[in-house]
């Protein structure tokens, strides 16, 4: 909810996501809230399916044509240079992701185009009960990867292979 406030993604809005891992896909569900169209990209095929599952725009290996906003749930010199690459001019790409601690790519995009870069690590006091309030997805996933189990046990997808992956909680 942060990345996608800090990044003033318009309602309606194209975003794209890269990484469909868990930070991804909850990403991909608060834009599709919003009315945004998502393409979600990952590597993982297992990952994709979740988001397809979960109704996403499009999810593929590589991004395609120009964005809004990019949300960057890696955080690699490739994935930072791709989020920077397909923004539309005055787009604006948010850094989730912490895989590699040197942000490298090629700025003169970046500065010719008017194109911005912020980093969002965390949520603010007001967006926690906001998030909370957010109804929960209605279709659950047929075979959900074993990475993205932790949305299952936040309440943001359908809780109904919870008890059969995790057993009861106390």
């Amino acid at each position: 909810m942060n990345a996608r406030r800090r990044a003033g993604a318009p309602s309606g809005g194209r975003i794209g996501v890269i990484g469909a891992g868990t930070i991804g896909v909850v990403t991909q569900l608060v834009a599709q809230h919003h009315g945004n169209e998502v393409e979600i990209v990952d590597l993982s095929e297992n990952r994709l399916g979740l988001a397809r599952d979960l109704k996403a725009s499009s999810a593929a290996h590589a991004l395609t044509g120009e964005f809004d906003v990019i949300i960057d749930c890696v955080g690699s010199a490739v994935t930072h240079q791709a989020s920077i690459d397909h923004l539309r001019p005055g787009g604006s790409a948010i850094w989730l992701g912490l895989f590699c601690p040197v942000a490298a790519f090629y700025a003169q995009g970046l500065i010719r185009h008017e194109k911005s870069v912020q980093g969002s690590f965390c949520y603010t006091n007001a967006e926690f009960p906001e998030s909370l309030s957010l109804p929960p997805h209605s279709t659950p996933p047929a075979n959900p990867p074993t990475d993205t189990r932790p949305c299952w046990c936040a309440g943001l997808l359908p809780q109904a292979g919870v008890k059969r992956d995790f057993g009861e909680f106390g």
